[in-house]
């Protein structure tokens, strides 16, 4: 799934926008990770196709983001931006494993909820707050 959602954001982000695009695959996300969570985890046939949904959705924003993340940078600290956004993102895959193992704990639905609920947190931010660079100049986005 991972190869199929990064295809389709290599071939469109660029025509509906990022914006768009961002708010699009984290609702889609989200949908399926209250499926997912709602569903009991009874059975490993719920798991696989509502598992597989998500996984098709945030890996059509992961990987614009990694193309969205350079262009919010000016040319000359470009590297530098984006080097400290990966540091945030390594620091987060350091702490993620404690934080699922609390919710854990709780019971393996919470997990999911609450992933979901972070993806509607951020796919309700990003339409308010995210710079749209479709067809933009790079150079007069961040001088």
């Amino acid at each position: 799934m991972f190869l199929v959602g990064a295809t389709l954001c290599a071939l469109t982000i660029d025509f509906v926008g990022r914006r768009i695009w961002f708010t699009a695959a984290l609702g889609g996300s989200a949908i399926f990770l209250f499926l997912l969570a709602g569903s009991g985890l009874d059975a490993p046939s719920d798991l696989m196709v509502f598992g597989s949904g998500a996984y098709f959705f945030a890996a059509a924003a992961a990987i614009g983001v990694y193309l969205y993340t350079p262009e919010l940078y000016p040319t000359r600290i470009r590297a530098i931006g984006v080097g400290a956004a990966t540091a945030w993102l390594r620091l987060a895959s350091m702490i993620s494993p404690l934080i699922i193992g609390t919710f854990i704990a709780c019971g393996l639905h919470w997990v999911f909820a609450v992933f979901g609920g972070i993806a509607v947190l951020v796919a309700v931010i990003v339409p308010l707050f995210a710079i749209e660079t479709k067809g933009e100049v790079l150079e007069y986005l961040s001088p």
